[in-house]
């Protein structure tokens, strides 16, 4: 399970992130 969110500033962007990643892994957000 790689997190692929490592240094990212932006709170909002990581948020983001995140929720791509789950729906990538098949969560739905």
């Amino acid at each position: 399970m790689a997190m692929q969110i490592l240094v990212i500033d932006d709170d909002m962007q990581i948020r983001e992130n995140v929720a791509e990643w789950l729906r990538l892994h098949g969560f739905e957000v």
